[in-house]
């Protein structure tokens, strides 16, 4: 998206791209351009004569196809692909390539070399690759999370955002530019947000200032939400105009996150075992959950020590990671996140706020001097350690709480 328009980057990108169906040991059979002395659709040989002859100078879009039907004459081949070019000398040209066919899946040998020759060739501002998978996932969850009634203006404003910093959509492949990777992101620039976590994907350098953000199909979703929630990932009730409607979340105060279907579905089967457990009178103790089961899925920065959000408490993805460390250390049994309390599971108020903790426990046989160093980032009011006793049938060991190991300690980080 927003490529070179003029005549010498068209001719370069239409070379590019001639070149992609070559290196696949094919040529196109059918072509199509727009502009002085072309007539629309025809044969490939004619279509190309015309353009090396006349040029690409008034030239408005162009398009090279080899169609499904070559799999008739030839079995052993199930090409059908497309490169394309449309806009030129307009507002915001784009190009793309389309392959529906085994043998140019998304990987570097078939796509990404053309991709990056495209590059060089039109210097574009923005760019995305997407498999069939990808582009199915990223739809569900646009068809849920985007107003419906997504009007032409708004779809031309979405394709423009990359402009001002915004991510049009979220793909497998994203060419991103520098303001874009500059964008905050859990008061990290999205770059350093993304190298933070290997589940994130990597980045590679693409030349004429573009990045390639690769983000694992497994993970997509995930990353999605996480810009969503943002407010990286253009949305028309935030950003159309410029400013948000008065139908945002932002300007209305409604803080809830939004959560994707599996990680509403991670939600409600946690609250389903915290409503069974569910103890009752002054006494009763808190119950705990798993890291995976408190964070998998969990947008919501004010689930864990809300009040110290403004202290100095990391991003609640930070948080989870100096916790997995903890955990995986050789002394540590486990770490759980004691439920202070948490949303009816039916009322629509709550409905996507996860469950409030500001406890986590820390069973390990090191000193506590020793465990201190190890979550100070995540700086809890108190850490002691405890002397309660967990054994089985005891009044103070927590539901959903393990058996303490022989010779491990129960140690207890708190936020006020």
């Amino acid at each position: 998206m927003g490529i070179d328009g003029g005549a010498d980057a068209a001719e370069a990108l239409y070379r590019a791209m001639l070149d992609w169906f070559r290196a696949l040991g094919v040529e196109p059979d059918l072509a199509h351009a727009t502009g002085p002395g072309h007539r629309g659709q025809a044969r490939f040989g004619t279509v190309h004569a015309r353009l090396m002859k006349s040029g690409f100078g008034g030239i408005g879009s162009f398009e090279l196809n080899l169609e499904g039907p070559h799999t008739y004459y030839n079995p052993n081949h199930d090409w059908d692909l497309a490169a394309r070019c449309f806009g030129l000398g307009g507002d915001d040209p784009v190009a793309e390539l389309d392959a529906k066919s085994t043998r140019a899946q998304l990987a570097e040998d078939s796509m990404l070399i053309p991709a990056l020759a495209m590059i060089r060739a039109a210097r574009p501002g923005h760019g995305w690759g997407m498999t069939d998978a990808s582009h199915r996932l990223v739809a569900e969850l646009e068809q849920r999370l985007r107003a419906p009634d997504e009007g032409y203006d708004e779809t031309v404003q979405r394709a423009q955002s990359w402009r001002r910093g915004l991510l049009p959509s979220l793909e497998a492949w994203n060419f991103l530019s520098a303001a874009q990777l500059s964008a905050a992101v859990a008061g990290q620039a999205l770059r350093e947000w993304i190298a933070s976590d290997a589940r994130r994907g990597r980045l590679s350098d693409a030349g004429q200032g573009l990045s390639l953000w690769a983000i694992p199909l497994h993970e997509l979703e995930a990353v999605y939400m996480d810009l969503w929630n943002a407010g990286l990932v253009y949305d028309p009730r935030r950003h159309a105009h410029g400013e948000p409607r008065q139908d945002d979340p932002a300007r209305r105060g409604d803080d809830l996150p939004v959560l994707s279907p599996s990680s509403l579905d991670k939600r409600r089967r946690l609250l389903e075992r915290l409503r069974a457990q569910e103890g009752n009178g002054p006494d009763r103790v808190d119950p705990v959950a798993s890291l995976k089961e408190f964070f998998d899925g969990n947008t919501d920065e004010g689930s864990l020590a809300p009040n110290a959000q403004a202290t100095g408490r990391p991003p609640l993805a930070q948080c989870r990671r100096i916790l997995e460390d903890v955990r995986a250390r050789d002394d540590v049994q486990d770490v759980l996140v004691a439920i202070r309390r948490w949303p009816d599971l039916d009322e629509a108020a709550d409905r996507t706020r996860w469950p409030r903790s500001d406890t986590v426990y820390v069973l390990a046989s090191c000193e506590l001097e020793t465990l201190a160093p190890c979550v100070e980032r995540l700086v809890p009011d108190e850490l002691t350690r405890e002397i309660v006793s967990w054994r089985e049938g005891s009044p103070d060991r927590p539901p959903g709480a393990p058996a303490l190991a022989p010779g491990m300690t129960i140690f207890r980080l708190w936020w006020d």
